[in-house]
């Protein structure tokens, strides 16, 4: 039958695996649209609202003195009840909404730039081997099945959507754009900028600060894992290359070889290339076309 989830309104749908993707497809779409009721229960209740400007009083009224933890679907309808008032406040009172969504695969897209003709999808690509050390943080290697394998699944993945982007680019091609997330950290200011553009807005003077203090400290900053930090943006991105060991790269290297001729990810051939950060890991391929 699939796993439950409810719904604010009353309502509850069982899903599975394979018409995951479309879930969330239709959770964003009533995000966007404001249409809280029929959005479910524990997105209403994610811990991750309180990582959101617009939302933070939000979680912390649904939140207070922790009775989340231990509640009901019940109960937290009947907290989001009481808190509505802030949950509805940002979107009827918000000109531009951003979501960012990291489970979201490009195959489920088309269906929301149907939906919402305004929308602009931003595809961030990041080399696999910084990808897997990041993961390397919050969930335990061991729990893994093996390098090899997990390179092999997330590769296969960020190929196809790149695939599916391409595809995409050519039905929508004032909607999406894929941003190279090492490419963005070696130039902010100019990537921002044309960002920005994109986007339709205005890189203010304001935005322009932010984006110097955040990305070009000459250190990292790296206290608070969920934050928005001030940390250098390159030194960030290449990070992987002072801690990976040779080893666990090259099993990276050898699952992800399709990725590589795609999206231009160079193979690194020992350990003196590995630490060497002025030998680039990257070179332009044939997505630049639809890149930031």
């Amino acid at each position: 039958m699939g796993k439950q989830i409810d719904f604010l309104n009353g309502t509850h749908r069982y899903y599975n695996r394979d018409n995951s993707s479309w879930v969330l497809v239709e959770m964003l779409y009533r995000w966007f649209t404001c249409d809280v009721r029929r959005i479910n229960v524990m997105d209403l209740t994610s811990v991750m609202l309180q990582g959101s400007d617009a939302y933070i009083q939000y979680y912390r009224c649904v939140n207070s003195r922790k009775r989340l933890l231990h509640a009901s679907v019940a109960q937290r309808r009947k907290y989001i009840y009481k808190c509505m008032k802030l949950l509805k406040q940002p979107c009827e009172s918000g000109k531009v909404f951003i979501i960012k969504t990291i489970r979201l695969e490009m195959a489920s897209v088309e269906l929301l730039l149907t939906w919402l003709p305004g929308l602009k999808v931003i595809h961030l690509l990041r080399d696999p081997r910084g990808k897997l050390s990041s993961e390397f943080n919050v969930e335990p290697r061991m729990e893994w099945p093996s390098i090899s394998s997990r390179a092999d699944s997330v590769c296969r993945q960020m190929h196809s959507d790149i695939i599916e982007a391409d595809r995409l680019y050519k039905l929508f091609p004032q909607s999406i754009r894929i941003l190279q997330y090492e490419l963005f950290a070696s130039d902010t200011i100019r990537k921002a900028r044309k960002l920005f553009m994109f986007l339709n807005l205005t890189f203010t003077i304001e935005m322009n600060k932010y984006v110097r203090t955040h990305t070009l400290q000459k250190d990292l900053h790296d206290n608070c894992f969920w934050c928005a930090k001030k940390t250098n943006a390159r030194l960030t991105s290449v990070r992987w290359r002072l801690h990976m060991s040779h080893k666990d790269v090259q099993q990276v290297d050898q699952n992800c070889r399709t990725l590589y001729k795609t999206a231009g990810y160079l193979e690194i051939k020992d350990e003196k290339v590995l630490r060497n950060l002025s030998v680039p890991s990257q070179v332009d391929s044939w997505i630049k076309y639809m890149s930031l």
